[in-house]
């Protein structure tokens, strides 16, 4: 695993995350999430006392992850024309049966610094922090504020 287990909470829809995730995201986070649910489904796996996969062993937040892992190997098949069935088989055996209808407890996993609710607070800081943005056969998300790759930021008087 290449990244530093992250999850980033655009949005409470897990769809709606995945299509804010800019392309590199797309491609490389579905692999950090599921390892991180293989984690949060283990006493001996390596990320276990990662503050992701303690925070992933919520059942809410499980099925938020799950889904938006799921989400986003939907909007990489839709970008890019790849459908990975390791990971989507990868995916299934981490199925949970189940539903809960309240909303995962996001806060956790905000730095305590970031002002505003979860979800406006993972926006302003993916937008500090993202370099080099674009999505592929999609706009930039309707809150996104800063400048997109392959754009001209014009100034008019």
């Amino acid at each position: 695993m290449s990244l530093a287990p992250q999850l980033f909470v655009l949005d409470l829809d897990p769809k709606r995350v995945a299509e804010a995730y800019v392309d590199e995201h797309v491609m490389t986070y579905p692999e950090t999430l599921l390892e991180v649910l293989r984690a949060a489904n283990s006493e001996t796996h390596p990320l276990r006392k990662h503050v992701l996969a303690k925070w992933a062993s919520g059942r809410r937040e499980y099925q938020y992850m799950y889904e938006v892992t799921q989400a986003l190997l939907v909007e990489q098949a839709h970008r890019f024309d790849i459908r990975d069935e390791e990971m989507w088989e990868g995916l299934h055996m981490l199925f949970r049966q189940g539903r809960d209808n309240q909303p995962p407890r996001f806060v956790q996993l905000i730095d305590r610094k970031l002002p505003g609710d979860a979800v406006k607070a993972y926006r302003d800081y993916y937008q500090r922090t993202v370099e080099g943005a674009c999505w592929s056969k999609r706009s930039a998300p309707s809150w996104w504020l800063a400048p997109v790759q392959g754009t001209l930021n014009l100034v008019t008087s």
